[in-house]
């Protein structure tokens, strides 16, 4: 169930990436996935349990900074497009 839930959201974020909100939805989807993984292999063990804690803690922290970041984004360029940061690609010079 792990892997199906990480393969959607690498799919999600290969075809979604022109925003970063859906960029970091797709990442946060992923890293479910990947708890769901882990906490399936090592949550029979005593140490399991930490571990998903550990694990837990960490993606919380990298969605704060995302949004963190969404936010700063937006206050800043007026939107979270990513597009406006690729530049020109092929045009003359």
């Amino acid at each position: 169930m792990g892997i199906v839930i990480f393969v959607f959201g690498f799919f999600s974020f290969i075809s979604r990436w022109k925003h970063l909100l859906s960029v970091l939805l797709s990442l946060e989807l992923m890293m479910l996935g990947v708890f769901v993984v882990m906490f399936g292999l090592v949550g029979c063990s005593a140490v399991g349990g930490w571990v998903g804690l550990v694990f837990l803690s960490f993606v919380v922290c990298e969605g704060g900074l995302g949004l963190g970041l969404i936010v700063s984004l937006v206050r800043c360029h007026g939107g979270d497009c990513l597009m406006g940061f690729v530049g020109d690609v092929g045009g003359s010079l």
